[in-house]
């Protein structure tokens, strides 16, 4: 009498996964600065008329809409990517008016929506560098990888690279001691198909990306060398701290000199942006002043290490405060400049990836997000070997 196995509905990450994510990022991002610009320029016009008001968040739902219905109703690979970026655009457009929906008033400038939207992007990014952290495929996920690839068969697209990966994700099937025995027929199977000389195989081709890629790694290579990168990070570093800085004089004064603290809070309620948000809003206005100077002093530190050539221990260190900035501190400074903050926050995304950069090249050749991935790792997680396949 046959053994039936138990039912695997375990769920397996899809190739690229990482890749889809990072366009629905972008597309997510770019939605909301693209869309704050435009009405900004245009003067926040309003389409149907004197009775009826077509907000944006109704093409938000379209979009979205659109973008989970194409892989429900398409097999082809490009439907995902087509996918991610009208999801991506439609959460955009659809978040962008969260201020409406949270009060009484509907109110689109509500100071609190900055902050919703940043945290919701900052959810995202975190939900990226958690799919994209390496972790053991088993069987299954290289069966599945195996099975997916397959559909460049059926297109005539699959390419001696492609088929390379094929071939090496189903004989790990094989040589792996957890694969079931149905699973190893089909894996044996699949190798035969891919071994029939009448299989098409396409060279291998290069593309634009790839041709991009190599020429800024040889431009890297050639211009930034491991003194070049520490000096501009210790400047760039160095100019973060002191600008955070400022920040602790406005806080020392105001704290200590009487007098200066009422002609600060004075020119705060008389601004323009505390008179929407509130003077009860001056205590928390301090403790952001507070909270970017002591970011800025961490900062200011490991620069002063890598200086010191201490790269490890001054990269670590400015990696956590910078990402401690963007999680904590930046929720603040959304809910004081609006939108404005949006410069600031992509220098700051720019300075980490530089850092990563530095580390990946002269550090630890192995790692990529993964300080990122540690940083925001849940308790519990299984621990992964530097040889692990991601």
């Amino acid at each position: 009498m046959p053994v039936h196995l138990p039912t695997n509905h375990q769920p397996v990450k899809r190739q690229s996964a990482e890749g889809y994510l990072l366009v629905m990022l972008i597309a997510f991002a770019s939605s909301v600065i693209l869309t704050r610009l435009y009405l900004d320029a245009t003067g926040y016009p309003q389409i149907g008329g004197d009775v009826y008001h077509i907000a944006h968040v109704l093409w938000g739902g379209l979009l979205m809409f659109a973008g989970a219905l194409l892989p429900l109703t398409f097999y082809n690979r490009i439907m995902f990517l087509i996918s991610a970026l009208l999801t991506g655009a439609g959460v955009g457009l659809f978040i962008d008016e969260v201020g409406k929906f949270i009060t009484v008033s509907n109110d689109y400038f509500f100071p609190l929506a900055a902050p919703i939207i940043y945290v919701f992007f900052v959810g995202t990014v975190i939900l990226y560098l958690r799919v994209r952290a390496r972790r053991p495929r088993g069987p299954r996920g290289s069966l599945y990888r195996a099975l997916d690839r397959l559909t460049d068969i059926v297109d005539h697209d699959l390419s001696q690279s492609e088929k390379r990966d094929l071939l090496a994700n189903l004989n790990s099937v094989l040589t792996d001691d957890g694969a079931s025995d149905d699973m190893k027929a089909l894996a044996m199977a699949l190798l035969e198909a891919l071994n029939d000389p009448a299989l098409d195989i396409i060279p291998d081709r290069e593309s634009w990306w790839e041709k991009l890629i190599a020429r800024l790694k040889a431009f890297e290579k050639r211009w930034f060398s491991l003194r070049v990168m520490r000096l501009l990070l210790i400047a760039a570093l160095a100019a973060f701290g002191i600008t955070s800085l400022t920040a602790l004089t406005i806080t020392l004064v105001a704290l200590f000199d009487p007098a200066s603290r009422e002609t600060v809070i004075g020119a705060l309620l008389l601004s323009s942006e505390l008179q929407t948000i509130g003077s009860s809003q001056v205590t928390w206005l301090f403790v952001l002043w507070g909270l970017q100077s002591l970011i800025g002093l961490l900062v200011l530190f490991s620069a002063a290490l890598l200086a010191l050539r201490r790269d490890h221990a001054g990269s670590r260190l400015a990696l956590l405060a910078l990402i401690v900035n963007l999680t904590t501190v930046n929720l603040l400074i959304f809910y004081y400049e609006q939108f404005a903050a949006v410069i600031a926050t992509m220098a700051q995304v720019a300075l980490i990836l530089a850092l990563l950069r530095f580390r990946q090249r002269f550090i630890s050749p192995l790692e990529t997000v993964d300080v990122l991935s540690k940083v925001l790792k849940p308790p519990g997680a299984v621990p992964v070997s530097a040889g692990e396949v991601p």
